[in-house]
């Protein structure tokens, strides 16, 4: 089993790298070689700038039973086909009971912005802060404690 953080934006480098190494699992940060990553345990992986090439990346790298964790849930849905576990920064998990859902109200989301209507998302809080670092860390203990 590995993580795959998507680095681009992610909130939780500090957060991932710590429980990864506590863990003792592989770590890959993925991002454009724009965003300036430094990390003495993950393997950081650049890519293009371009807009999907970091997600393209981590679909191609991931196996089943791998983690990912990603705000965007287009490449949650790709993952979570690919047998990954995802969770997204605020702690929820992504999951086959609940991607289309959250696909559906990002296509109605965009079908609003281009009429001009924008909605307004909360900043990630210190509760959501909380939530992302017991949820990987529950994760990864039950992950480590199965029998592959």
């Amino acid at each position: 089993m590995d993580i795959y953080l998507d680095s681009d934006a992610a909130p939780v480098k500090e957060t991932v790298t710590r429980l990864a190494q506590a863990h003792g699992i592989k770590l890959y940060m993925v991002a454009s070689y724009l965003t300036e990553l430094h990390s003495d345990y993950a393997t950081i992986i650049h890519v293009d700038p371009s807009k999907e090439a970091a997600d393209l990346e981590i679909a191609n790298r991931i196996r089943p039973g791998d983690v990912a964790l990603t705000a965007d849930l287009g490449l949650s849905a790709l993952l979570l086909a690919r047998g990954a576990y995802v969770l997204n920064f605020r702690g929820d998990a992504i999951t086959d009971a609940n991607i289309m859902s959250g696909l559906a109200v990002r296509h109605a989301n965009k079908k609003r912005r281009r009429q001009g209507i924008y909605a307004h998302n909360p900043a990630r809080s210190a509760d959501d802060a909380y939530k992302f670092e017991q949820a990987l860390d529950e994760l990864l203990s039950m992950l480590q404690g199965r029998t592959l």
